[in-house]
């Protein structure tokens, strides 16, 4: 059983230093930076959320708060490069991860209308057949 928790550690482990690397070998500028900035600033329904976390003694919401007030310089000497750039990986990833969705959900969308119709198409053929199955009981 330790072994197996073990494994799963080292395991885990393995993972994040994977994605530490990945993260590293990854070149973000000072736009990247702004971007990300513009759109959590923009992003009424986000801010208010990390607001009332670091309102709640969250250390991550506060820190996002002041990163997002910096300037890139400031908060990459104040954080690190390598927080800088796991926030910014974070962005990028969530969007992708956000367009996904909405693909997905404009794919179920237009199945749900495609079976609509088809429910419509069955209900009149199934009214037809009844027409027809009362029309030959009646003779």
């Amino acid at each position: 059983m330790t072994s197996g928790i073990l494994f799963a550690q080292k395991t885990d482990s393995l993972k994040l230093e994977q994605i530490y690397q990945k993260i590293d070998s990854i070149k973000y500028s000072e736009s990247d930076f702004t971007i990300m900035q513009k759109y959590f600033n923009e992003n009424s329904e986000l801010n208010k959320l990390i607001s009332e976390k670091a309102e709640q003694g969250d250390k991550n919401a506060t820190d996002l708060i002041e990163i997002l007030a910096l300037k890139y310089d400031k908060a990459n000497k104040k954080y690190g490069e390598k927080e800088i750039k796991v926030l910014i990986y974070s962005y990028y990833m969530s969007l992708g991860i956000q367009e996904k969705f909405n693909r997905l959900n404009s794919d179920l969308d237009a199945e749900l209308d495609s079976l609509k119709l088809q429910k419509k198409y069955f209900e009149k053929e199934i009214k037809k057949d009844k027409r027809i199955i009362d029309s030959l009981k009646n003779k």
